[in-house]
């Protein structure tokens, strides 16, 4: 399966599919900062994943303040303040959402 490719239809919800697929687009994204590599934005995006993971009915907008309360949690050596990090954190959650409904 390619970095770019979803879960397959049936197939468990695989994280690593995310990531690879993050680690190769990141750049593109309109909230990219020049200067930031993805060891900054994997924290985030591994949030968002995670979150879609344990609330797979809800929405990003009901859960985006526990996400900013923990990003203290999983930030480690991000340099992303919260401002910058919940809109990777959102693009993970919408994607991980999106190919979930599909599998």
């Amino acid at each position: 399966m390619s970095a770019q490719s979803p879960n397959k239809p049936g197939a468990p919800f695989d994280p690593e599919v995310h990531h690879a697929y993050w680690r190769e687009k990141y750049q593109g994204e309109a909230y990219y900062v020049e200067g930031y590599t993805y060891d900054d934005y994997e924290p985030a995006y591994r949030a968002g994943l995670e979150f879609v993971t344990k609330n797979p009915d809800g929405n990003y907008d009901e859960h985006e303040s526990t996400l900013a309360h923990d990003w203290s949690i999983y930030r480690g050596d991000s340099r992303l303040d919260w401002k910058e990090a919940s809109q990777a954190a959102r693009a993970a959650w919408e994607r991980a959402k999106i190919h979930r409904m599909e599998s």
